[in-house]
């Protein structure tokens, strides 16, 4: 999303309206499991648009925490 690199799936963190993970249904968007990826992702509001008001963008701090967490 951030830097619009095409990568599988599975390297990427999927972010819905109800918090990162595959098995969430509903609006998402995926995202480079790298820091500038979301910091670029966050200040363009790329994050926000895709999920279309379905929640709010979150922090910073959270989505490095997701990107921390193993891949599953």
């Amino acid at each position: 999303m951030g830097c619009r690199q095409q990568k599988p799936q599975t390297e990427l963190l999927r972010i819905t309206a109800q918090g990162p993970g595959r098995a969430l249904q509903g609006r998402g968007c995926y995202l480079c499991r790298t820091e500038a990826c979301a910091k670029l992702a966050l200040k363009s509001g790329q994050i926000a648009r895709a999920l279309k008001g379905k929640a709010k963008e979150p922090a910073l701090v959270r989505l490095l925490e997701w990107m921390a967490a193993p891949l599953a």
